[in-house]
């Protein structure tokens, strides 16, 4: 992997954790308890977060961290 790729990854790794730590939690806050049935609606909540940045990675028309992405 290039500097430029290892870069994009980390961009990339660091908008997922950060949706799915976003979502997860909300998730838990709305749910207004911690009953297994609430975590498992958060971890969906969650891992259905990470969607978006997925698509966006490896769309090639994305120039943040995407396909597409051109190193300044």
């Amino acid at each position: 992997m290039t500097h430029d790729t290892m870069n994009q990854v980390k961009a990339a790794a660091g908008s997922l954790l950060r949706n799915f730590c976003v979502t997860f939690i909300g998730a838990i806050l709305t749910a207004g308890n911690y009953s297994e049935t609430s975590l498992k609606a958060a971890l969906y909540a969650g891992a259905g977060s990470v969607l978006m940045v997925t698509y966006n990675y490896l769309n090639k028309q994305d120039p943040r961290y995407g396909l597409g992405y051109v190193p300044k």
